[in-house]
């Protein structure tokens, strides 16, 4: 698992605690989380440094997994070795709540061996 994989895992399971049991209000609270750090992630451009990019990313990511999870979206921490194609995937899943494999092109690239 990559790097990215391992600190989105962390902020997921923070995200999840925070959030406590699942219940009626999960997927609305989950929805204005992502929401918040949806906005916080476009705010976060120019003049801010590579780890500020990256500690948003992750952040609105848990928050869009979390999100996915609640509505029965498939998805998997490997997908997030790309993970702009990932997060993309996983809106457009949102947006149209389609589950399935995720498409070739957000699968990690084979390795040589």
């Amino acid at each position: 698992m990559s790097m990215y994989g391992e600190l989105l895992e962390l902020a997921l399971g923070e995200l999840e605690e925070a959030h406590g049991k699942p219940g009626a209000d999960l997927e609305k609270a989950l929805a204005d989380e992502l929401e918040r750090r949806r906005r916080a992630l476009s705010r976060c451009g120019a003049g801010h440094d590579a780890s500020e990019r990256i500690a948003s990313e992750v952040s609105y990511d848990a928050a869009l997994v979390s999100l996915c999870r609640a509505r029965g979206i498939d998805w998997a921490p490997s997908w997030f070795d790309r993970p702009a194609l990932a997060r993309a995937h996983l809106e457009a899943a949102l947006g149209s709540h389609v589950t399935g494999p995720v498409p070739e092109r957000c699968a990690p690239a084979a390795t040589a061996g």
